[in-house]
């Protein structure tokens, strides 16, 4: 009995050494694809897309040519700045500013609050930048 249960500890002890990996050695077994799929699910996280989020309006009207008026005043003031048309029939909106937040969105309204007066935070649905 003794020399049977000494067999098997012995024989438990080298079929464990015998599958056992080298120390120090991680051998990786993934399939092709899922390398393709993390870089495609990286390209559709950096491509712009749509969220709710805030804009500032500066103007609202029926009026066309004001609401030219004001995008060439807002164009000159700021060049760098990008403008939003929004038709909502028969209102012309302009629309300023990508704010996620709607603290950010004030803090814009208060710069602009000084060329213009009726500036005034909206809900809107904003591009963001990916990553």
């Amino acid at each position: 009995m003794k020399k049977v249960l000494f067999s098997l500890v012995v024989l438990f002890f080298c079929a464990g050494s015998a599958f056992a990996q080298k120390k120090g050695e991680v051998i990786e077994v993934k399939d092709p694809e899922i390398d393709a799929l993390i870089a495609k699910r990286a390209d559709l996280y950096a491509m712009p897309r749509e969220e709710k989020g805030y804009r500032v309006e500066l103007y609202r009207g029926p009026e066309r040519e004001a609401y030219i008026e004001m995008r060439n005043r807002y164009r000159s003031l700021y060049p760098d700045g990008e403008s939003h048309l929004h038709y909502e029939a028969p209102d012309f909106s302009l629309q300023i500013g990508n704010c996620k937040t709607l603290a950010e969105a004030y803090r814009l309204r208060d710069k602009l609050a000084k060329d213009f007066e009726s500036a005034v935070v909206v809900e809107a649905v904003i591009t963001v930048n990916g990553r």
